[in-house]
């Protein structure tokens, strides 16, 4: 073997190194993609809890209802909402490697749930006047025993 050949299977390990560790890199990318998404899918589950605890706070009459809390629930919902293009542009890059992220799923259902839960509160900002009365007039019947029993 001459030093020509052995210069060559030096420089091609090398350049073989690089390809290692560039699919090293994009692996290790996928586990914390998948890392992300499951940082999201806990966030989006202590958001579900703390708005289930005020609104049976609310309901029970615990609490009185505030407008400050609903709209900072609101806001909680649209920042993890804008969170999820971050996310889902890491999912597009790790599928387009073609890597399966195990927690995809469970991230995309959270997803369209707080996508849902969004729209309706667009939604109930327009509803007529007239229908927030009556929710509203509902709401207070409520905390205060005032419903009526259906047979």
């Amino acid at each position: 073997m001459g030093l020509d050949d052995i210069v060559r299977d030096r420089v091609n390990e090398f350049h073989r190194h690089e390809e290692v560790m560039r699919e090293h890199h994009e692996a290790m990318e996928c586990y914390e993609c998948e890392d992300f998404l499951q940082l999201g899918i806990d966030a989006f589950h202590w958001l579900i809890r703390l708005d289930r605890r005020t609104r049976r706070a609310v309901l029970s009459g615990e609490v009185e209802h505030s407008e400050a809390t609903d709209e900072e629930l609101r806001n909680l919902f649209r920042r993890w909402l804008e969170a999820c293009r971050d996310a889902h542009n890491s999912v597009r890059r790790q599928q387009q490697r073609g890597y399966d992220l195990e927690n995809l799923g469970e991230f995309e259902n959270c997803y369209e749930e707080a996508r849902a839960i969004v729209d309706a509160f667009e939604t109930v900002d327009e509803l007529p006047q007239s229908f927030v009365a009556l929710r509203d007039e509902a709401l207070e019947d409520s905390r205060h025993g005032q419903t009526a029993e259906f047979i």
